[in-house]
Formats: structure tokens, sequence, C-alpha cells
């Protein structure tokens, strides 16, 4: 991954397997992907996706579980203009790169499927239907991306590897670097979850004490100066 790209794609593979359908959206996409890498956490067998796909799909196997952040910290090795990374529950409308490169390129933003505020509580885009763009202190389900943003989320450690890479993005690259966090508009084939299985048995919201602690991993960087 070392000749310049424009754009990547990162899909972390744990214990879930809907590649198949995800890597099918995105080389559909009215703006393909230059490529697409998948980091398996786990121990699923994703050979045959090589062989379905071709050589646009590259493979980084660990048998270290990263957990949420891996990815993140991977992506800056990179050499690309811009990087999306989706959840491996989400399978996107084929216009999904195409407008998140649209708003980035209008707000100089991390471009995310759905969003939430400081509070933690109030959100947008959890069905797949946002009708306008919105500013948010953070997001999930997929993070569009210039590659420099990381350079800045990198140097903070996490306060919990168990969650919160999501908040920790956008606090830190608002905080250092006043970059902010938006949810395009979004509708069928535009939506970052044209498609989605975030609520099966290995949703992570189903961790203990989830809510409390991200909204304390929010009010952590409300000290430091995080705002909307």
């Amino acid at each position: 991954m070392f000749e310049k790209v424009s754009i990547v794609v990162l899909l972390t593979a744990y214990k879930r397997d809907y590649f198949s359908d995800q890597i099918k959206s995105l080389l559909s996409q009215s703006i393909p992907p230059d490529k697409i890498i998948i980091l398996n956490n786990g121990t699923l067998n994703l050979a045959h996706l090589k062989r379905d796909f071709g050589e646009k799909i590259s493979f980084i196997n660990s048998e270290l579980n990263t957990k949420f952040w891996g990815r993140f910290v991977i992506a800056k090795l990179f050499n690309t203009d811009y990087i999306l990374i989706l959840d491996d529950d989400i399978i996107p409308g084929n216009l999904w790169v195409a407008n998140c490169l649209r708003l980035n390129k209008e707000k100089n933003c991390i471009v995310t499927g759905n969003g939430r505020f400081l509070d933690n509580i109030r959100g947008y885009g959890d069905n797949g239907f946002v009708d306008k763009d919105i500013k948010v202190a953070f997001g999930g389900h997929s993070w569009f991306f210039k590659k420099e943003y990381l350079k800045y989320f990198l140097t903070e450690d996490p306060i919990t590897y168990d969650t919160g890479e999501d908040i920790t993005f956008s606090a830190i690259c608002k905080i250092k670097a006043g970059i902010e966090t938006w949810v395009p508009a979004q509708k069928g084939e535009t939506s970052s979850h044209k498609l989605n299985y975030s609520d099966d048995q290995y949703a992570s919201f189903r961790q203990n004490n989830w809510d409390k602690v991200r909204t304390d991993i929010c009010n952590h960087y409300i000290k430091l100066g995080w705002t909307l």
C-alpha cells in the first residue's frame, strides 16, 4: 500500500461476515475506492474474498484483537488522500462515497454515517435518513476523512480500549485543529447504511455500562475544550 492512491476503504473483521455484500456495494460506487483492505482481528476465513473480487482486496491478519482502535492506527500507513472506514454491519448505498467526498470538500470535515451531540443522547442518521447536512459532535457507522486528520487523533491514548474511538477522533480533531464532524443529507443510495445488521448479537452497545462509559468520555473532552 505504498503506491499513492486517492481513496482507500478499511474494513474490520471480527465475528460478523457481511463482507461480500459490503464489497459489492463498494465496488459499485459511483466513485469506487482504489483499494479495499480488511483488517482481520478474528478467526474468520475470508480467503474467498480475494478469489471473488480480485486484486483490489488485501488483508491484514492479526492474532491480536485491536478492537475499535487498530483500524485508525493502521490507516495512518496508507499512502492515500482519503480514507473510508466502515463498521462491519453496514452496507452503504452506491452513492455514499460521492456524498462523503462532496461534504468533505465543502466543510473540510470528518463525514460520518450518523451523529451524536455532546450529550451523547440526541442523534441523527440512525435510520439511514437525514434530510439535510448537519454538524454533530461525533458520529459512527462510517467515517470518511482526509488521511492527514489522523496526525491529530493519534496523539492521544485511549481512555478505555472498550469503546470511544468515534468520540475521541472527532473530539481531538476539533480541539487541536478545528476539524468538525458532519452527517450528510442521505436517503437510499446516498445513505451510509442502505442495509445494516447492527441489531445482531455482536452489537457493541449491548456491553455493560455502554452509555455511561461513553458519556464519561464525552465529559472528559468537554473539560478539555471540546465544543460543537
